[in-house]
């Protein structure tokens, strides 16, 4: 299964442009805090944070960047107190 992913993911960096790799990178990263068990309270594609998650009281923001040399990464991963 691992296999199949990595090389699916292999063919959609080859094929897709940085933007259309950051938007697909977004996806992935949200169906993998939502499989955590993570509330998804904000999913943005354009905006000053990409998601907005809770988990346990509290609140997380996640920024997804793409690179012109078509690799992926989370930044800026910061707490925020629950008012």
């Amino acid at each position: 299964m691992l296999r199949y992913y990595y090389l699916y993911l292999k063919k959609i960096k080859e094929n897709e442009s940085p933007q259309e790799l950051g938007r697909i990178a977004q996806d992935i990263v949200a169906i993998d805090l939502k499989l955590c068990n993570h509330t998804i309270l904000e999913y943005n594609l354009v905006g000053s944070y990409d998601i907005l998650t809770e988990f346990n009281g509290i609140r997380y923001v996640f920024e997804v960047k793409s690179h012109i040399k078509r690799y992926f990464e989370i930044e800026n991963i910061n707490k925020i107190k629950k008012s």
